[in-house]
């Protein structure tokens, strides 16, 4: 029986994931994101392509936007379709979607994008009814009509808090979906427990194809450099921005924080956090217990002093010495508050803003990186020149595997066929290059959007 994908995607790139895999009489959708970089339509994926198709259920990886964003328009698209998720993504879904209303009724003001909102708060409430959270590591057979023997299971990713590598299994047929995924422990998120047998068909995420990765890398030694440049800053009478997404890396970095203050190398403190990022951090609080991550007995509101800044203060708060930021977003996104801190911050010698994570290209992050001291950036095109005179640093502490590790994986895995997806162009080819060696007799497949592969 013939088992179909099509990567739903506008391009070969990091952006709105949505892959579909049709089957004989029905369909599964796996996630349905938004393009981080792109407001209005193009921020969607081509979800037309499905919508006469049957559907029976999305199955979604994790909660970041890039993809659940577009979920409540599937699920528009397709009424009856059933919504599978771990039991931390259940509780982490709605806050979510309403943040993402919230943030397109304000774009639609602001950007005059007439599309915007996809979804209002009333459709968000409703879709609650539909979710149904499952447990990891236990396969969950799908109530198909036609019956065809189809199950899923969800495997812990170690990317964020609820992040899973599906597992479809039909009529004898293995299709795994890595999604986001880290094979290493990080400082709350448990490594990857991904499946160790063979799979016919692998679905892998690219992110860091295009980076190498140094072989004496590792947490630890970033935490070393981290706490060292906190400390120089707060020395000479500096505070310290770090943009960070509020989901997952604001509450890796909270545990980390804590650590250098048990270990004296930063004073204690109180930190600031946003307001997205406090809600994120109280429902890693209430999970703590229920959910499979380091540390369960770890709560950031009994070990920390968190202060919340909630947007309406970035622009006006004093930033004198000593104050330590974890503020979303963590790309510098224009109108978010590490924006309008970092531009406030970027022309005073006394401050660092410290970057933690991945910074596309094209961000404003990114721009500061490349700017040289003393050097001149125009982080908004109708904004004015700023001068880069505070510290600026970047540390990598990625949430994503490097890419040998995934190397590693799929030479576990061995599947017969292997799609690529979730990278830039040039990760993108350099695992189509090194898979000539590693898997010389898997069929290596860099989906085209929109075309229909038969596996």
């Amino acid at each position: 029986m013939a088992v179909t994908f099509q990567n739903l995607t506008r391009a070969n790139e990091i952006g709105a994931n949505s892959y579909y895999l049709g089957f004989e009489k029905n369909g599964l959708l796996l996630d349905a994101g938004v393009h981080p970089k792109i407001e209005g339509a193009l921020s969607k994926p081509v979800l037309e392509r499905i919508q006469h198709k049957d559907v029976h259920a999305l199955l979604l990886s994790h909660c970041h936007l890039d993809h659940v964003g577009a979920l409540p328009i599937a699920a528009h698209q397709h009424p009856e379709m059933e919504i599978l998720m771990t039991m931390p993504s259940h509780h982490l879904i709605d806050r979510i979607l309403h943040n993402s209303v919230n943030i397109m009724v304000k774009q639609r003001e602001e950007l005059n994008l007439v599309e915007y909102p996809f979804f209002t708060h009333s459709e968000v409430d409703r879709l609650a009814g539909r979710y149904t959270p499952v447990p990891f590591r236990r396969p969950v057979p799908l109530d198909w009509r036609s019956g065809d023997h189809t199950a899923v299971s969800f495997y812990e990713a170690g990317h964020i808090q609820g992040a899973a590598g599906i597992l479809v299994e039909h009529d004898g047929k293995k299709i795994f979906y890595t999604g986001d995924v880290n094979f290493r422990d990080q400082k709350i998120t448990r490594h990857a427990r991904f499946p160790e047998e063979p799979v016919d068909v692998l679905i892998a995420e690219t992110t860091r194809g295009g980076k190498e990765v140094s072989p004496d890398w590792s947490w630890e030694n970033e935490q070393r450099r981290l706490g060292a440049a906190i400390r120089e800053v707060f020395e000479r009478g500096g505070s310290v921005l770090i943009p960070i997404f509020a989901l997952g890396k604001t509450q890796e970095m909270l545990f980390m924080v804590w650590e250098m203050m048990q270990e004296g190398v930063i004073p204690r403190q109180n930190v600031s956090i946003g307001g997205l990022g406090s809600t994120f951090t109280s429902i890693h609080d209430q999970l703590a217990s229920q959910s499979p991550r380091l540390h369960p007995e770890f709560k950031f509101r009994q070990e920390l002093e968190i202060d919340v800044l909630e947007y309406e203060k970035a622009r006006d708060i004093p930033i004198g010495a000593g104050r330590l930021m974890l503020i979303s977003a963590g790309m510098m996104t224009p109108q978010t508050s590490s924006y309008i801190l970092g531009a406030r911050m970027l022309h005073h010698p006394l401050h660092g803003i410290f970057f933690v994570g991945y910074c596309d290209p094209d961000s404003p992050a990114a721009q500061i990186l490349r700017t040289p001291p003393m050097g001149e950036v125009r982080l908004d095109p109708q904004g004015p020149l700023l001068q880069r005179k505070c510290r600026v640093e970047h540390f990598d502490f990625s949430s994503h595997c490097n890419r040998d590790e995934m190397i590693g994986y799929m030479k576990i895995a061995r599947p017969k066929t292997v799609f690529l997806v979730h990278g830039d162009l040039n990760a993108l080819r350099w695992f189509e290059e090194k898979l000539k060696g590693e898997l010389p007799d898997a069929r290596v497949i860099i989906p085209e959007p929109g075309r229909e592969y038969e596996i």
